[in-house]
C-alpha cells in the first residue's frame, strides 16, 4: 500500500465520520483539508499534514471552537471636499503659458 492510497483510505473514513463536511489532499501542497460548518452556520477551513489531527480539528471546527472575534471599527467617514485656501503670504500660480512667457518677455497685467 501506498502513501497515496494510504491517503485516500484516511480521506474515506473522515468523509464517513464527517458526512456534511468537505475533505480532499491538497494537490500541490499534500496536506489534507477539511470544510466545515459549525452550529451558527459558519464555516471553517481546516488542515493539517496528519489525518488524526485533521480529524480533530474537524471536530473542534463543528463545535463551534471560539472564534476570534473581529473588532468592530466605525463606518469611515466621507472625507471632506476642501477649497484650497490661500494665506496671506501665498498667492496662487499663474497659468503655466503666462510664467513661460514670462521667462522670455516681461508681462504687463493689464495687456492680458
Amino acid at each position: 500500500m501506498t502513501a497515496g492510497e494510504n491517503a485516500d483510505q484516511a480521506l474515506s473514513v473522515l468523509r464517513a465520520r464527517f458526512p456534511g463536511a468537505q475533505v480532499w489532499r491538497g494537490e500541490h501542497t499534500g496536506k489534507l483539508w477539511g470544510l466545515v460548518r459549525d452550529a451558527s452556520g459558519r464555516v471553517h477551513l481546516v488542515g493539517s499534514c496528519d489525518p488524526v489531527e485533521l480529524g480533530r480539528c474537524l471536530e473542534a471546527a463543528r463545535a463551534g471552537w471560539p472564534a476570534v472575534p473581529r473588532p468592530v471599527t466605525a463606518a469611515p467617514r466621507p472625507a471632506e471636499v476642501r477649497t484650497p485656501v490661500y494665506g496671506r503670504r501665498e498667492a496662487p500660480r499663474p497659468p503655466w503659458w503666462r510664467r513661460l512667457a514670462g521667462a522670455f518677455v516681461q508681462l504687463d497685467d493689464e495687456e492680458w
